[in-house]
């Protein structure tokens, strides 16, 4: 993607003016071939789509302006560098370059942030959060913001969204969900998560186990020597505690925080169709279609309690743009 082009035709559109724009990790459309107008499809595509469905309910108007702009390496980038466009192109930008903001994935790597106030993505991440929990008081001293989980799909699978998903089976055939031809039950999904551990190449990386150690290390009763052991321990534990849900979601909330819930989310099918070995294709905008009911229905009625990460950094953005 051309960074730069993709900046012009951002601060070009009328449409941001007066707004705060949230970059977002996503397949973005082709900057060069559109104009800004029409590069403006690029806040309805599936990341930026379901961010603006988290919204809290309370947001009617001025909303946020989510955009795709690719990797996590190019939106930080892209972050970068708007300002600095707008700046030598004031007379046709609409940015208001103190609403600018990002949202990425935490991921296990690292990646530096020349010229912010945290030299890297670890040192933000560590500041915004403690053990899986926003720093509500940190939030305003941050514009480049985590999900606390890996990735933007583990928000699909949130353990306390189990009843949202029975509920969608009861109130509607057409979206009833399974997994794996079986009706769709979370702990299921967790337990296959947890299985692969010791396969997991990202984990096994001696640069990355440090860093997935760290995240997880106030959950107890993990042994973190080797991802083997955390394997081991974490069924180990789960087994314990099937009688507790609160320690069954501290469980649930480290693993999502250091494996990927994607290959997992993308297995979810309707439940009145088998799954086949070539369905993802296919089931794709069925997915996209649940994930928006999740964020409409589950993640934008949120209070914004510390461990409520994305309702966390919405609600403080409604207080920034209403004075609330």
């Amino acid at each position: 993607m051309d960074i730069e082009q993709h900046c012009f035709k951002i601060i070009q559109s009328p449409r941001i003016r007066d707004r705060i724009i949230i970059l977002c990790e996503g397949d973005t459309l082709d900057p060069t071939r559109l104009s800004p107008s029409a590069y403006a499809k690029n806040e309805h595509l599936p990341d930026a789509n379901f961010y603006k469905a988290c919204l809290t309910q309370q947001w009617r108007n001025r909303l946020p302006i989510f955009v795709n702009s690719g990797s996590r390496s190019q939106v930080i980038q892209t972050y970068q560098s708007i300002t600095e466009i707008h700046s030598q192109n004031p007379g046709i930008s609409y940015l208001t370059p103190d609403k600018v903001f990002a949202l990425l994935d935490i991921d296990l790597q690292s990646e530096d942030l020349s010229g912010y106030l945290f030299a890297s993505i670890d040192e933000a991440f560590q500041d915004l959060f403690t053990h899986g929990r926003v720093n509500i008081d940190r939030i305003k001293d941050h514009k480049i913001w985590f999900t606390g989980f890996i990735h933007k799909e583990a928000y699909f699978l949130a353990p306390e969204l189990q009843e949202f998903f029975n509920d969608l089976k009861s109130v509607s055939h057409d979206e009833n969900c399974a997994y794996q031809n079986n009706p769709l039950d979370l702990n299921d999904i967790y337990q296959h998560i947890a299985q692969d551990i010791s396969k997991d190449k990202d984990l096994a990386n001696t640069r990355n186990w440090p860093r997935a150690k760290d995240r997880i290390r106030h959950c107890n009763g993990l042994e973190l020597d080797s991802p083997e052991r955390l394997q081991q321990s974490w069924q180990t534990q789960w087994s314990k505690a099937i009688q507790d849900p609160d320690r069954l979601h501290q469980l649930i909330y480290a693993l999502l925080s250091i494996r990927k819930a994607k290959p997992y989310w993308e297995q979810i099918h309707p439940g009145d169709e088998p799954s086949t070995e070539n369905c993802e294709e296919d089931w794709r905008s069925f997915r996209e279609g649940i994930a928006l009911k999740i964020g409409r229905q589950f993640y934008s009625r949120q209070e914004g309690k510390p461990h409520q990460h994305l309702a966390c950094f919405f609600n403080y953005l409604y207080q920034l743009e209403h004075g609330q």
